[in-house]
């Protein structure tokens, strides 16, 4: 009769562990099938964040559509009530999300960067430029000074058409250097520049070759 008693005790007490385990199993079934509210409301608040980002449509906007695709699946996951799936694409929505933030920042910030590296190079050309012409207008000057002190040159012989020729045409090269500077033409206005330096070298040196052979004469 004991040996009954404890078997029965012992099948009592299994068939009681099993109701526990069951009932174990149902709770924590029952606190896993639920919608994954914290991970949805944070990547709706991500999306957000980069919707709301200057120049993610300019430079990461596919991005953010991957984004926003992956909030929209979230939530068909989370009516279907398909939560596991619901809380991966609320993980790639924040990771995308967030990618497209930094995306567009690093792209802003290179842009910004390339803008002034061109401004400082725009800047150089134009005072390079600007210098080259001031230094060909002051040798236009010299150049017609020489001419006037050579004429007073007892016996000089002056071809002064020509010279005077090459001192006009040096004048034309610059006035269209200057406009080409004012239109930022820079590599035209540097053309420009050196035609008319090389016009106003010809002029100075037939100016010194006569005066070399006037000199030769005395």
């Amino acid at each position: 009769m004991r040996i009954i008693t404890e078997e029965l005790m012992m099948k009592r007490y299994v068939s009681v562990l099993l109701i526990f385990i069951t009932i174990c199993a149902v709770l924590a079934v029952s606190a896993c099938a639920k919608p994954p509210t914290a991970e949805m409301e944070n990547a709706a608040a991500a999306v957000a964040r980069a919707e709301n980002e200057p120049n993610v449509l300019v430079y990461a906007e596919n991005m953010l559509r991957q984004a926003q695709d992956r909030l929209v699946r979230m939530n068909e996951a989370a009516n279907s009530k398909q939560y596991d799936e619901a809380r991966r694409f609320a993980q790639e929505a924040v990771s995308l999300a967030e990618r497209a933030i930094n995306e567009a920042r690093s792209a802003e910030t290179s842009a910004r960067a390339a803008e002034a590296a061109a401004a400082a190079s725009d800047e150089k050309a134009r005072t390079d430029v600007s210098n080259l012409i001031n230094s060909v207008k002051a040798s236009i000057t010299e150049a017609e000074q020489a001419l006037q002190n050579a004429q007073k040159v007892e016996n000089i012989r002056l071809d002064i058409n020509a010279i005077t020729y090459e001192i006009d045409t040096a004048k034309k090269h610059i006035q269209d250097a200057e406009t080409f500077l004012a239109g930022k033409q820079y590599d035209e206005a540097e053309d420009a520049a050196a035609a008319a330096r090389s016009s106003v070298s010809s002029a100075m040196t037939w100016i010194a070759d006569a005066a070399r052979e006037s000199s030769k004469k005395k």
